[in-house]
């Protein structure tokens, strides 16, 4: 090219690096068409050896500035659309050697340490677009912004990361690579028999524990019937089951910080679309979902409780409503003698109460007076119910920690070893502050007859909203997002459900499934993940959209008597603290799984049902990890995430100097483009959310919930999207320290200490009152 000296002072003076890429490959056109001419093609041909091609010696300045020129017009633009195709023909001729010598330094994304190096040369989009993409845009020209690339396929990889789908799925192969390990002892693998007599288990030990027998066939391989060698990989594999709550919760975010360091526009851009496609997609669900929930709790509201009846094309062994035995299970400890009536009152008002439902009033021996305040309970209402029973859970026994899960697992054997009849019993297990609406045991008797299958759990919408007139702001917004989940949970049909606080399922499937575990502190959650597991899979929870309300923790200034505001948060965050810990719920699914993967492929499995149940547990448990995930491993990310993503904005800033400040720039607003229309949205279906909620208040609830809100409607709905807007922030980190608490905990320790928050205070008469504004309303 030194032929020409214009030539070689345009080429010294043009910046390719900022030049878009068909103007770099129209001038290699021009160069190729003008500069090499076709004698010295020939030339080349004959003389392979020489790796020099001799340019032409006529001096090409004038046409070499036209051509210049032209590229800055839109005639010289269109000419040059086909750049790419013809320079491609072309170097198909010439040997490319011969033009340029050695890659160009942009040809590849600098790596480790070279990424924050202020002087390395990143490759930009226009150098890797690939060839031969046609614009949909009018006039189909391609214009790419000259700013760093960025890998769209790891954008992807990173977002599975941070979900974190990637280790779940790692997780469900080693479950099931460990469930290949485990093997059974000889002398339990005659005929095939899983089911072969217990040597270790006395008969005295069966007669104390009456469910004994049904734990005994469980559908999990027994951990005394493995090998030494299986016993010692299961001992390892259930200490590593404790570990993944912070694998979940800290792991995550330390793998994404150490792949920010090759990768941190990438990690930036996952950052950025996970959280707000999280929070947006979670919102826009609570909106549909919910609004079709308060439209069937209203519909559901207009029945009159007699008037439910069941198709007789639909029943189940002729077996009608009114043939359904209940059995209402009240756990406590210390609550307000006034607060049990309450909750007995609005039982007692079924049209089955003294003909269909029990009562069983769990109580605490460590309660002062316990057996006292139950024979008071039990003198006032023994005449509304057809029976009722008082099971008194003792104290310090071994291998249970108190808790609401051992108080309604003693109650519930001792129940069981005293009821003669179970096929057609329904439990409810229900927190002793929980007042059920009207219609909910009718409706519960029709849906039971009709049932086909024993394997459903049933579960209301939840209502934390007995005391909201007196909730300060905070708790306003847990309590708001709370029910509006499970709300919108029970009306989505493909929803993935867990029990929550107050359910019921029939005695038969309680039994078959061994019962309550004592040493899990979520006993709902744990309940339905439990029953899922010991059916391989068949048990689904079903709605019954007549809503429960109950009471948030509060705590009471001892002079004025008054709600204290931050005495009631910090009731509220005890309460949170222990909701959370049911992240060990997590660890207790992946201990099982192996288990009843096993028995579900081995011998000891029935026909081909083991099988069946194992695919059916390899899908549908994956979609039950899912809501786990979303439910405790998210929330407990995501204001991480949130640090994270400001961290490394700050720090590409930094490090990344003036050469490429522009494209930090451009990066950043273009990656925050999307979220930001996406968080507007998110704006908008919080607002509808709160309409949703503020509609549930005054349509339904307000009767059943104390005391009066002097504001006026829209005042109060303004108030609530204030809460919302300052106090929304506050909760959710709260539920992200929670979390990590409880994943650190689940890691080191194996049993927790219930902690009981402050319990509302009501004065006497004020239930009676309230259930009298419910019924004239």
């Amino acid at each position: 090219l030194g032929s020409s000296s214009r030539a070689s002072h345009f080429i010294r003076q043009l910046n390719f690096r900022r030049m878009p890429l068909w103007q770099v490959k129209s001038l290699l056109v021009w160069l190729v068409l003008k500069v090499v001419s076709s004698e010295t093609l020939a030339q080349r041909g004959e003389h392979a050896s020489d790796r020099n091609i001799r340019p032409h010696q006529d001096d090409y300045d004038d046409e070499w500035q036209k051509f210049l020129d032209m590229l800055g017009t839109p005639a010289g633009i269109a000419k040059a659309r086909n750049s790419s195709r013809v320079i491609n023909q072309i170097i198909k001729k010439v040997n490319s050697k011969a033009i340029i010598n050695e890659p160009a330094p942009g040809d590849v994304v600098p790596s480790g340490s070279d990424v924050w190096s202020p002087e390395t040369r990143w490759r930009r989009v226009s150098e890797s677009h690939p060839d031969g993409v046609v614009s949909t845009l009018p006039g189909r020209s391609l214009r790419w912004k000259d700013v760093s690339y960025i890998s769209l396929p790891m954008v992807c990889v990173l977002c599975g990361v941070a979900y974190p789908a990637v280790i779940v799925g790692s997780l469900l192969a080693l479950t099931v690579l460990v469930s290949m390990c485990l093997k059974v002892e000889q002398q339990y693998q005659k005929s095939g028999d899983a089911e072969a007599e217990e040597p270790h288990v006395s008969k005295d030990a069966l007669r104390q524990d009456v469910l004994q027998p049904f734990i005994d066939k469980l559908p999990i391989l027994p951990k005394h019937k493995l090998t030494p060698a299986s016993r010692r990989i299961y001992t390892v594999w259930a200490t590593f089951c404790c570990a993944v709550p912070s694998i979940m919760v800290f792991g995550t975010p330390l793998l994404m910080t150490i792949l920010a360091r090759p990768f941190p526009q990438e990690v930036l851009a996952a950052l950025t679309l996970l959280t707000s496609a999280f929070v947006f997609s979670n919102t826009l669900y609570m909106s549909v979902f919910a609004c079709f929930g308060l439209c069937r709790m209203h519909a559901q509201s207009k029945v009159n409780p007699s008037d439910f009846a069941v198709d007789s094309s639909e029943k189940r062994q002729r077996l009608s409503a009114a043939d359904v035995r209940h059995w209402v299970v009240l756990p406590q400890y210390k609550e307000e003698v006034e607060i049990v009536h309450m909750c007995l009152e609005s039982v007692a008002q079924s049209t089955y109460a003294k003909s269909s439902i029990g009562i069983v009033l769990a109580m605490e021996e460590r309660e002062p007076n316990a057996e006292g305040k139950a024979k008071e309970i039990i003198q006032e209402f023994q005449h509304k119910f057809f029976d009722m029973k008082v099971f008194i859970h003792p104290d310090k026994l071994p291998n249970d920690p108190a808790g609401k899960a051992s108080n309604v697992a003693y109650a519930f054997r001792q129940l069981y070893a005293e009821v003669k009849d179970y096929e057609n019993v329904v439990l409810t297990i229900a927190d002793a502050d929980s007042e059920f609406g009207a219609g909910y045991f009718e409706s519960l008797s029709c849906q039971f007859a009709a049932s086909q299958s024993r394997y459903r759990i049933w579960q209301s919408p939840v209502f934390h909203m007995k005391n909201y007139h007196r909730q300060p702001a905070p708790v306003v917004v847990g309590t708001m997002f709370t029910s509006m989940q499970e709300l919108s949970g029970l009306t989505d049909p493909n929803a993935v459900r867990f029990p929550y606080s107050t359910y019921s399922l029939p005695m038969t499937l309680a039994r078959d499934v061994g019962g309550w575990d004592v040493e899990w502190i979520a006993e709902d959650y744990h309940m339905g993940i439990k029953c899922f597991l010991m059916t391989l899979g068949k048990t689904t929870v079903e709605p019954i959209m007549s809503p429960v309300i109950n009471y948030v923790p509060e705590k009471t200034d001892d002079v004025t008597k008054e709600t204290a505001w931050w005495g009631t948060c910090m009731a509220r965050w005890t309460q949170l603290q222990r909701h959370a810990l049911g992240f060990s719920d997590f660890s207790y699914y992946f201990m099982m799984l192996p288990l009843v993967f096993s028995f579900s492929t081995s011998s000891s499995s029935r026909d081909d049902e083991g099988l069946r149940g194992f695919w059916r547990m390899l899908f549908c448990g994956t979609t039950l990890l899912v809501r786990l995930v979303n439910v405790h491993v998210l929330i407990g990310v995501l204001s991480t995430y949130g640090a994270m993503e400001f961290s490394l904005r700050v720090l590409m800033q930094v490090f990344f100097g003036d050469s490429r400040s522009q494209d930090v720039e451009v990066l950043l607003g273009h990656v925050g483009l999307f979220p930001r229309y996406l968080m507007a949205v998110t704006v908008l279906c919080t607002l509808a959310v709160a309409v949703v909620f503020f509609a549930s208040y005054k349509w339904l609830l307000k009767p059943r919930i104390e005391g009066e809100h002097n504001l006026p409607p829209l005042l109060h709905f303004t108030k609530n999207v204030a809460s919302l807007a300052w106090a929304s922030p506050i909760y959710f980190l709260a539920m992200g320290w929670a979390i990590w608490r409880a994943a650190v905990l689940v890691l080191t320790q194996r049993s927790f200490e219930y902690h009981v928050a402050p319990k509302p205070k009501q004065e006497a008469g004020s239930c009676s009152e309230g259930r009298t504004e419910a019924k004239e309303s």
